[in-house]
């Protein structure tokens, strides 16, 4: 099998165990599942290691360290985040020509936590 180029709103996202409420200070993880126009997954098992640059836009600008790093073994990149204000949020996940994964905006929900000041502007691995 020969994947062709990632077709994002074939692309599919799963929240870190299914859990889509988090603590407000608590690292949320999402992973996306990398597809083609044909629905194929890229993996290094079928010689695909693509990155790529997904964006996130949310509803609300409350939450630091956006990160995005990729699993090519598994064909998943993870998008990882510490949001801070407690309510709902909506993630529009896609790419930066506005082209969304389908599903797109996810909610998530932050329950009043402990926001650790440290976390704030660093790498998300210190939180």
């Amino acid at each position: 099998m020969c994947t062709g180029d990632i077709y994002v709103p074939n692309c599919l996202l799963d929240w870190d165990e299914g859990n889509t409420t988090f603590k407000a200070g608590q690292v949320a993880s999402l992973f996306i599942l990398i597809k083609d126009v044909y629905n194929n997954t890229f993996s290094t098992e079928n010689g695909r290691s693509d990155f790529f640059q997904f964006s996130v836009i949310s509803n609300s600008s409350e939450f630091a360290n956006l990160s995005v790093s990729s699993e090519s073994d598994s064909g998943h990149e993870i998008i990882q985040f510490v949001p801070f204000t407690a309510g709902r949020l909506f993630l529009q996940v896609g790419n930066v020509d506005d082209t969304q994964i389908t599903g797109s905006p996810f909610a998530l929900y932050v329950v009043p936590g402990t926001y650790i000041h440290r976390c704030y502007n660093y790498n998300i691995s210190d939180c």
